[in-house]
Parts: C-alpha cells; sequence; structure tokens
C-alpha cells in the first residue's frame, strides 16, 4: 500500500483509511502473491487511480508465486534460487514486488493432452 501511495500522491494513513472506511473509493488489490495471497497493486492502477474518481468493477486479482513457492517449484534452497536469478541469469528476474517481497507468475498447467514430448519425438 506505501507504493499505491507514493504513485498515487496520497498521504499512506489518509489512502489505507479510504481503503477501509471511506468516504473515498480505493480500488481492491490487483494482484496476490504467495499462499497467503498478500495483496498488492499493478503499477497501471496506481498511476491511473485518483481520489475521487468513481467506483469501477475491478477484475479478479492475478495470483503470483512467492519466493516459498519458488523454491518448492523448482526443488531448491533460497540461496541457489537467488544465484540463478543474479549471477547465472537461468531464471526471470521477478515480474512484481509486493511490500518488498518478489513474486513470479504461475507457470501454466499443461493440458492432458500435453505428455511433455516434443513435437518431434513423438
Amino acid at each position: 500500500m506505501t507504493t499505491f501511495a507514493i504513485r498515487a500522491d496520497v498521504d499512506l494513513a489518509r489512502l489505507t483509511r479510504w481503503r477501509h472506511n471511506g468516504p473515498v473509493w480505493v480500488p481492491g488489490a490487483d494482484v496476490h502473491l504467495g499462499e497467503r495471497k498478500l495483496p498488492g497493486w499493478s503499477a497501471e492502477c496506481t498511476d491511473w487511480y485518483w481520489p475521487w474518481m468513481p467506483p469501477y468493477e475491478r477484475p479478479e486479482p492475478v495470483a503470483y508465486l512467492d519466493t516459498t513457492q519458488m523454491c518448492a517449484r523448482l526443488h531448491m534452497t533460497y540461496e541457489v534460487l537467488w544465484a540463478c536469478i543474479a549471477d547465472d541469469k537461468t531464471l526471470p528476474e521477478p515480474a512484481i514486488w509486493v511490500d518488498d517481497n518478489p513474486g513470479w507468475p504461475v507457470p501454466p498447467q499443461p493440458s492432458k493432452e500435453d505428455d511433455g514430448r516434443s513435437p518431434e519425438r513423438q
């Protein structure tokens, strides 16, 4: 919420009060990070927002994997994960940051028809 307040040029305490008690509408989070679903707002959302704008229907938040989930999914430690990102460049950098916590897009699940083999091996 701090980054949202800075980008929207609104005092954090005021924006938080508006978010929970009104009278000014503040959009809901458009990203969720990790299993705890830490809420966050995309740059597009915060750049577009201005106090006193009329409410509008928000899409469901987009889920992102946190560091713990990335480590579990890739079967590696925290240190190895960051070495692969920063040193080896074999993994992508985080796509988002929510309260100083990195997040990566959730990879799509393979379809049932996809057995994981490349077309040339079939």
